[in-house]
C-alpha cells in the first residue's frame, strides 16, 4: 500500500469522518465524549483550563491526546497517551502534525482537524492506520474542540483515539 500526496489511493481516501460520535463503535471513545459533554455545561466547548487528565476515569488515559491548534493552522501534539506508541511506535510529543503522517495522510487529518476548529464541534474518524507495514491495524477516534478561556477560539483539541489489529477491528 502507497501513500499519495493527495491522501488518496487506490481506494479513495484513507479517513472516513463523521460530525457524529455515534458513528464510533469504541465504548472508551463514547466515555471521552461524555467526559467532554460534562465539561461543556451546556456550552459549545469546554476550556482548555477547564480539562485537567486527573479527572479523566482511569482506563481512557492511554486514549487520549491533547494536541494545540497552531497559527497559521496547524496541530502539535503536546500530551500523547501510551496506547499511541504501544500501536504506532514512535513517540511524536512535540511534533507537528506534519512530522508525524506521510504527506496525504496529514493533508486529511488538517482537514478533519481544521473542521473540527472551524465548526467548534466534535468530530469523529476511523480508518487504517497510516503506516504501510502495518497496515493492519486499523483505528477509531474522536476529536474534541477545547476553548481559549471563555471564549468561543479553539485552542487546542482532545484527540482519543483507539488503535485495534485485524479481527479485533469493527
Amino acid at each position: 500500500m502507497r501513500h499519495e500526496a493527495n491522501g488518496t489511493e487506490a481506494g479513495g481516501p484513507k479517513i472516513t469522518a463523521d460530525w457524529s460520535v455515534a458513528a464510533v463503535t469504541d465504548e472508551r471513545l463514547h466515555q471521552l465524549h461524555t467526559h467532554w459533554l460534562a465539561l461543556c455545561g451546556g456550552r459549545r466547548m469546554p476550556s482548555r483550563g477547564e480539562f485537567d487528565p486527573v479527572h479523566v476515569p482511569r482506563p481512557l488515559l492511554p486514549h487520549i491526546n491533547l494536541v494545540d491548534v497552531m497559527d497559521p493552522l496547524d496541530f502539535r501534539f503536546r500530551l500523547v497517551g501510551t496506547h499511541w506508541h504501544d500501536f504506532v511506535g514512535q513517540e511524536v510529543r512535540g511534533k507537528l502534525i506534519g512530522e508525524v503522517f506521510p504527506p496525504g495522510f496529514c493533508a486529511e487529518v488538517r482537514e478533519h482537524w481544521g473542521d473540527a476548529v472551524a465548526q467548534t464541534a466534535p468530530k469523529s474518524g476511523r480508518g487504517p492506520l497510516w503506516i504501510d507495514e502495518r497496515d493492519y491495524i486499523r483505528w477509531q477516534g474522536v476529536v474534541l474542540p477545547l476553548s481559549a478561556a471563555g471564549g468561543n477560539t479553539v485552542m487546542a483539541l482532545l484527540v482519543g483515539a483507539v488503535f485495534l489489529r485485524g479481527n479485533d477491528a469493527s
